[in-house]
């Protein structure tokens, strides 16, 4: 996917290196938005849930944050693969 940003953005649409860079924001807020999901919202349920097992890492315990990887990943991918302009 990396490797067709620049394709993408700057051959089929026209935009220079500078602003075809701006292109991996999206990409860079979305990993931020991740990490601070999983430390601020997950960070206590983890926790709890592995003074359950006795303190042990139980498998499942991230496993809802996966579940929403899962989803989002394939809808931000068709959403990219969406609009592919003819070459000029």
């Amino acid at each position: 996917m990396f490797g067709a940003f620049p394709m993408i953005y700057q051959e089929n649409r026209g935009w220079n290196e500078g602003i075809g860079g701006l292109s991996f924001n999206g990409v860079g807020i979305g990993m931020l938005g991740a990490v601070l999901y999983l430390v601020f919202c997950e960070k206590d349920r983890y926790i709890r849930l592995m003074k359950m097992h006795g303190g042990q890492q139980p498998p499942e315990a991230r496993l809802r944050s996966a579940v929403v990887g899962s989803i989002s990943l394939p809808i931000g991918l068709f959403w990219f693969a969406w609009y592919v302009p003819q070459p000029r």
